[in-house]
């Protein structure tokens, strides 16, 4: 099965649209490599939006060849879409996390 049918399966499964799909993707991927890196408390959070980040792009890149190889020509405008809808949400908990007390404990 490839990456397509893949994104195909999931739309049909959840009934989602593509853009909240990318969002759940997202804070998924970046929720559970907080939860994996969590013993490297320093760096967690910038690794875990690397991971993120690294993963959308993987699947942008698969995006834009199916496009090129379905179409014949590159969508840059809505890669940048599906990048934007995968990262902000993640790189926003991470700001919230790292510049505001809004997830510490009060002890």
């Amino acid at each position: 099965m490839n990456f397509q049918h893949l994104k195909m399966g999931l739309i049909y499964v959840t009934g989602l649209e593509k853009d909240a799909l990318h969002i759940y993707a997202g804070v998924s991927i970046y929720l559970l490599s907080l939860l994996i890196l969590r013993r490297y408390t320093v760096r967690s959070g910038v690794l875990a939006l690397l991971i993120t980040t690294l993963i959308a792009l993987m699947a942008e890149v698969l995006d834009l060849r199916y496009t090129l190889m379905a179409r014949g020509q590159l969508h840059w405008a809505a890669s940048f879409h599906d990048l934007i809808n995968t990262c902000l949400l993640p790189y926003t908990l991470f700001a919230l996390s790292k510049w505001t007390t809004l997830f510490q404990t009060k002890s």
